[in-house]
């Protein structure tokens, strides 16, 4: 072997503004894995979200990924720079973002929060399931990044 760390293909597809949804006036970026129940997994990402005092609409710019599927990261493509990054089933790397992240635990890198957790498709059902591992590990890494004193 002769290199002893991973590399990243640069992907053909750079973020574009059109690509993104929302305002994002708090600086919040979600990258989602997209599926076939997009809808239904947003509507479950906004009550998630209103828990922790963020309009989705206002707050947040959002990006559909499909499944496989990487894209340039562009910060020029956004209104206003993210300073949180929260990534639902979306691997860092689909973002060129070449570090790793361990799941469900905010970090801090540069000034901007990252938080990479499961999509919101295995979240939604493993709580639709009865069981609260992965809803209750985002709702502690969510309330640590933006409900501090709570």
């Amino acid at each position: 072997m002769f290199l002893d760390f991973e590399l990243f293909a640069s992907p053909d597809k750079q973020l574009q503004s059109s690509d993104l949804k929302g305002k994002g006036d708090r600086g919040i970026f979600i990258a989602y894995e997209a599926d076939a129940a997009e809808k239904e997994r947003l509507e479950y990402l906004k009550k998630i979200l209103v828990a922790a005092k963020i309009d989705m609409e206002q707050d947040v710019t959002t990006l559909a990924i499909p499944s496989g599927e990487s894209i340039l990261l562009n910060s020029a493509a956004f209104t206003k720079a993210p300073t949180y990054i929260l990534l639902f089933g979306v691997q860092p790397k689909q973002l060129s973002l070449n570090f790793q992240l361990p799941t469900y635990s905010p970090v801090i890198y540069q000034g901007t929060t990252y938080l990479w957790v499961d999509s919101l498709g295995t979240i939604q059902e493993e709580r639709l399931a009865g069981k609260n591992q992965k809803a209750g590990a985002l709702w502690l890494a969510l309330k640590q990044i933006f409900l501090p004193s709570a």
